[in-house]
């Protein structure tokens, strides 16, 4: 009880009184030379396949007093391997973690600052290494490479990746679709090493001590001994040292002849972590640890079930229980995880045996580990092979976006609820248990629609407007970027998920230049893995003479995923209750050269709000978009009477020739946002385009300073929000 209000003084007093996350932004790219204690290495492998050494200095030193103070850990990448505890001194450049920019996107900084690392030294050089190192971490690291080395020799690149990840924490070798294929389909656990590994491997050994009749206090000593080493061996992240904590605990005591408690030692566990890093909280890596064994030890006596029923049982505890951290962490859920999991857990114990008997007679026998390579392969492909076929199934996934705070909080409470009366009364029937989980279930997922939104996502140099009528459908205008690197994984999916956008009824695409439609490719390609479907995509009907490669090749890949394809021109309109979408550019069969002046354009509006998206539209184009434009928009002196709010998304990212001032002056929007991406060498908006929106009164919104920019209408209320202020 005692270590529970720790965790909950913990949780309160980080909503109250957060924990501050230091800003390094005004040193990026400086050059630094620091010097620390080497307490961490790693080797990476990035997207060209080179292999990095990797670092982690603590007890950082600078001549800048200011990141000394505030500086906890740096990572390194260098270019030498230095031993294990040694004082090194480094020079490279200061590199920041990169913070969220949209709503669901990946917060870098957040995430780091939970490993309590600071910032990154990149192309560094080892200008100093002591003499005097660790030498017990440092052999230990030695065998770790040796080991490595060993399932490279034996196993397929994959399959060695895989099982050093999952058997030594070694990650460099995983390959990054294999990791997405465990995640989509629920059982990325198994590369983790967690309670499942030190139960195995910790017990085995206390087991077969045990049997040779050693007493149990040097069995239980030994045993906790060696997977000590092993802890050090795998890196010991939060999900390892939860899992010695806890063995410890058990052969303590079995030592003492005392009981032993699971959730006393899972809360002093989760207690002593957090007490050496208070952010841990935020670590989803954390959460799913602590919350999944919280679940077999505290909900699973509700349920009596037959011993055949017993895995499917746990696996309902550990879902009900992680269901609100992966509403938090990924806003979606893989059914297909309670089917796998029943096949893939009960192999789980036999593949890390195998595996251990491999390493073992890889360095004693070497002949004798092919015999244990071919069962581990064979698992390998059992277990991606049964991914594939969740990949195939259109229900194994479902996106079901953010639950609100509220809603989190009234689950967590029932789930208390729930556990309080079976503990007390002991009466509870199966009935009253299946109606409070079935009444937590709904306030957790429950999704409440009726507010129209709108929201220009951060893109980097770039365009993505996302619209969302009362009625839960959702639009898509533009979706593309020249500055990030994989723009629809990164920026797109993760925020049309965190809304539980799972279906796009339509994609504009103002023309086909790449910061317009790279991003909407990905979608198209990648979409259906992501539990995200494209119904139809609209290109500008253009003449054949205007349709360049790139719109071509964008008509091909929608056929080739079964999206249609609409072709739009002035005048053509979608209505849906109170939203309608009018495009007011090109005119049918328009053949301009450049293809800016034929872009997309259209006036979304509602009840009380227009919008007016410009795509990149230039030169004569935008003139034609105005002769259009002015049949539905309200003169300056009429926007009063009109009770309606003019928007405009300025067009060609606020560039020096766009956005006339006579066209601002007869129709001066309330608000203006200009998409560009932050520190663009285009100069992306441009100075004279921002003068002539002020000179007008126009409250200026820009993503490369606010990052998503978001604007919700409800009741006739209308709010803008800024996601980085």
């Amino acid at each position: 009880m005692i270590c529970l209000l720790i965790l909950v003084f913990f949780f309160l007093y980080q909503q109250i009184f957060p924990f501050p996350f230091p800003d390094y932004s005004g040193y990026a790219g400086d050059k630094l030379v620091l010097t620390g204690k080497v307490v961490q290495k790693a080797y990476q492998t990035d997207n060209s396949g080179c292999v990095s050494c990797v670092i982690t200095l603590d007890r950082v030193a600078t001549e800048d007093k200011t990141i000394s103070e505030s500086a906890k850990k740096v990572r390194v990448f260098t270019d030498r391997e230095p031993a294990y505890g040694s004082i090194v001194q480094v020079r490279g450049k200061l590199r920041t973690f990169e913070e969220a920019r949209n709503p669901g996107g990946f917060d870098g900084v957040r995430y780091y600052a939970t490993q309590g690392l600071s910032f990154d030294l990149v192309c560094a050089v080892l200008l100093k290494e002591s003499v005097s190192h660790d030498r017990l971490r440092e052999s230990i690291w030695q065998l770790r490479c040796k080991l490595n080395e060993i399932l490279t020799d034996f196993l397929s690149e994959e399959d060695a990746g895989i099982i050093a990840t999952m058997l030594l924490g070694e990650k460099s070798g995983l390959d990054s679709s294999t990791k997405e294929l465990f995640k989509r389909n629920g059982v990325v656990h198994i590369l983790t090493v967690s309670g499942l590994h030190i139960s195995i491997l910790g017990m085995g050994l206390y087991q077969l001590l045990r049997k040779l009749r050693l007493p149990i206090t040097p069995s239980a000593m030994f045993a906790m001994f060696v997977m000590l080493l092993y802890g050090i061996l795998v890196g010991m992240t939060a999900s390892s040292f939860r899992a010695m904590f806890m063995f410890a605990m058990h052969l303590l005591a079995r030592v003492l002849g005392r009981t032993y408690d699971l959730l006393t030692a899972l809360a002093l566990a989760a207690v002593l972590l957090l007490f050496k890093e208070p952010l841990f909280f935020y670590h989803s890596g954390y959460l799913f640890s602590f919350a999944s064994v919280f679940a077999i030890g505290a909900l699973l006596p509700l349920f009596s079930a037959k011993k055949w029923l017993q895995p499917l049982t746990s696996c309902l505890c550990i879902y009900l229980v992680t269901l609100p951290i992966h509403l938090g962490s990924y806003y979606e859920y893989p059914y297909i995880s309670f089917l796998l999991n029943l096949l893939v857990i009960p192999l789980m114990s036999v593949l890390l045996e195998l595996s251990v008997c491999l390493l073992v007679s890889g360095v004693c026998i070497p002949v004798v580990g092919r015999l244990f390579a071919w069962p581990v392969s064979w698992i390998l492909k059992l277990y991606r092979g049964l991914c594939h076929i969740g990949d195939s199934l259109s229900w194994q996934n479902e996106v079901l976006g953010h639950s609100q705070h509220w809603q989190i909080i009234v689950y967590v409470l029932i789930l208390a609820l729930l556990l309080v009366w079976w503990n007390r009364c002991r009466e509870m029937t199966e009935l009253g248990r299946n109606l409070l989980l079935a009444c937590g279930l709904l306030f957790l997922t429950a999704r409440f629609g009726g507010t129209f939104r709108i929201t220009f996502l951060d893109v980097g140099q770039g365009d993505c407007i996302y619209v969302r009528s009362e009625g839960n459908r959702s639009y898509l205008f533009d979706g593309g970027s020249t500055t990030v690197s994989q723009v629809g994984k990164y920026r797109m999916i993760p925020y049309l998920k965190y809304l539980g956008a799972d279906e796009i009824e339509c994609v504009f695409l103002s023309h086909l230049d790449e910061d317009h439609i790279c991003g909407v490719v990905e979608l198209m390609e990648n979409g259906r893995e992501n539990g995200i479907r494209i119904h139809a995509i609209a290109l500008p009907d253009i003449a054949d003479t205007a349709k360049d490669e790139a719109y071509r090749e964008l008509e091909a890949c929608a056929e080739r995923y079964g999206i249609a394809l609409h072709y739009f021109h002035a005048g053509m309109t979608i209505s849906e209750g109170e939203l309608q979408i009018r495009c007011i550019h090109p005119h049918e069969g328009a053949a301009a050269n450049d293809p800016n002046e034929n872009s997309l354009c259209f006036l979304v509006s509602n009840r009380s709000v227009q919008l007016l998206l410009t795509g990149d539209v230039t030169g004569q184009g935008e003139e034609q978009m105005w002769q259009e434009a002015v049949r539905y928009l309200p003169k300056n002196e009429e926007q009063a009477e009109a009770d309606c709010i003019l928007i405009w998304k300025i067009a060609h990212h606020g560039s020096k020739y766009s956005t006339p001032l006579k066209h601002l002056q007869d129709y001066p929007p309330s608000f203006a946002v200009i998409s560009a991406g932050a520190g663009n060498t285009y100069g992306h908006p441009h100075s004279e385009t921002l003068n002539r929106l002020q000179e007008v009164g126009t409250v200026v919104y820009r993503t490369d300073r606010s990052g998503a920019v978001e604007i919700t209408v409800d009741k006739g209320s209308l709010l803008i929000s800024e996601y980085l202020k």
